[in-house]
């Protein structure tokens, strides 16, 4: 529905474990047989569509539902900005692919904050041009991708992710194939980036044990020079 234009949310009822969308019309549906049921969002009215049930004839029309969800408190989901663009490609063959490889490595697998990361890698076979698509994904997140870099003429690939945030991530190369060879995945990096705050809590910390050694360091020699000057006047 949000493909062909209409203005359409979720509805997430979580006390009753069930989803609807929620459709904005410009006026209210007319053919409802029941009481119409909407909920508000940014000053719009978006009226239930219920789409279980097997019967698409006498199944439930736009703003109608079962009467035990009419007063239920709703999370509405937005769905903009959901689109996204395909990392890779799709196709088919009647004979079967060669196989194919790709090889990822990281300058670091262990870097601080804002510090630059290197990703480099190799395509088997060797061909130029190829898009290679970098997936990464934190602390056991779904894969995101990270970005998309084309190899040169050897094969080979390279990019640069500029200061990665903090925390631990896994990070993997894909290549989608063509119409010649299958595609590959390469195996799953793991990089550690310690955040900014930590390294100010290390500092400070080896600071103030630094200061703690040399007070103790001080008054142990204060207490001996005292102990050796009592010892002399007896």
């Amino acid at each position: 529905m949000n493909a062909g234009g209409l203005d359409v949310v979720l509805l997430l009822l979580k006390d009753y474990d069930h989803m609807m969308a929620g459709v904005h019309l410009p006026e209210g549906p007319e053919d409802a047989r029941t009481q119409v049921c909407f909920y508000e969002y940014e000053g719009k009215k978006y009226y239930v569509a219920e789409a279980t049930g097997g019967n698409w004839e006498t199944g439930w029309r736009v703003g109608e539902c079962h009467e035990s969800l009419q007063r239920a408190s709703a999370q509405i989901i937005p769905l903009e900005n959901y689109e996204r663009s395909a990392p890779g490609q799709v196709s088919s063959s009647y004979s079967i692919p060669d196989s194919a490889s790709i090889y990822m490595s990281l300058s670091t697998n262990f870097a601080l904050f804002q510090n630059n990361v290197e990703i480099r890698g190799t395509l088997s076979p060797s061909l130029a041009g190829e898009n290679v698509t970098l997936y990464v994904s934190s602390l056991g997140s779904p894969l995101t991708m990270l970005a998309t870099v084309v190899t040169d003429g050897n094969g080979q690939y390279c990019y640069t992710w500029y200061s990665p945030p903090g925390g631990v991530h896994s990070v993997r190369a894909n290549w989608s194939g063509d119409d010649e060879y299958s595609g590959a995945d390469s195996s799953t990096f793991r990089l550690v980036v310690v955040p900014a705050e930590y390294v100010m809590v290390g500092v400070t910390l080896i600071v103030f044990l630094v200061i703690l050694l040399i007070v103790m360091l001080a008054t142990r020699g204060g207490t001996s020079e005292n102990f050796e000057e009592l010892n002399f006047a007896d």
